[in-house]
């Protein structure tokens, strides 16, 4: 069969593959950070303005009234601090689960025209056993992952961000597993055939390292939720690394395919 038969389904490889930059965009890496810088100034100001209350009228060097306007104002730049620090987790929580969403469904379709397109080339086989595992990815992947709907809950139960942290971590290396499978198997296919192989990046699109929930949150409650914060770097450090790593085979498997 000539390349010509499968022209729709290699265009729209390339749609999908040119859409990463809308997908599968950074998220910034300081914004937990900044989350706790708020959240930590905001508690540390607080305890500032209770010096300011007076214990007892004598031998206070500050008049009553000069000491609760000092304590209010701390105390309110103290809540400020704390909310802010709180939604920026939450739109982290946001951020997080669109970016695994728009990234999986993404590409979701790219192998689904990948299949297509490998047996419009002649590579049954190949093509039977990419869409096997494209459905064995969508069937780990299932769950419910609405960014909104987790941004409320959390909001409203804040001990769930370790969960959501739970399954980032789990989508993610679940995401990594099965597309690490389709590329290896795909260069194994090049290989026998003596075409192009893809480059040793190959390895990284599955490499997210396993966190052990369990153990991170009983650090995050003997820190009193600080670790939840680096808990938060490193899920979103994840996440980046898996597009980057991503982003590094796609161009690769372009070419490698448009040879078979």
């Amino acid at each position: 069969m000539g390349k010509d038969n499968a022209h729709y389904e290699l265009e729209m490889i390339r749609r999908y593959t040119s859409l990463r930059g809308e997908t599968d965009q950074e998220i910034p890496t300081w914004l937990p950070i900044l989350g706790l810088i708020l959240g930590v100034a905001g508690l540390i100001m607080m305890l500032s303005s209770l010096l300011f209350i007076p214990f007892s009228g004598i031998g206070s060097a500050t008049p009553p009234a000069a000491a609760f306007f000092l304590f209010i104002t701390g105390a309110s730049t103290a809540l400020i601090g704390i909310i802010a620090g709180a939604l920026i987790l939450l739109y982290l929580v946001y951020l997080w689960l669109d970016r695994i969403n728009k990234h999986f469904d993404r590409v979701r379709n790219l192998y689904r025209n990948l299949a297509l397109y490998l047996e419009k080339r002649g590579y049954s086989d190949l093509s039977r056993w990419v869409d096997n595992e494209l459905r064995e990815m969508e069937y780990k992947m299932s769950g419910e992952r609405s960014p909104i709907l987790w941004a409320i809950l959390v909001f409203l139960f804040y001990i769930l961000i370790w969960y959501v942290l739970h399954m980032v971590n789990d989508s993610i290396r679940k995401l990594g597993a099965s597309e690490h499978n389709i590329i290896k198997r795909l260069n194994e296919e090049l290989k026998e055939k003596g075409l192009s192989m893809l480059g040793s990046d190959i390895d990284e699109i599955g490499s997210v390292e396993k966190r052990d929930t369990i153990l991170y949150i009983i650090l995050s409650i003997v820190t009193l939720g600080i670790f939840t914060i680096y808990w938060a770097y490193v899920a979103t450090k994840d996440i980046n690394q898996h597009f980057y790593a991503h982003h590094k085979i796609e161009d690769q498997l372009l070419d490698a395919i448009e040879k078979l």
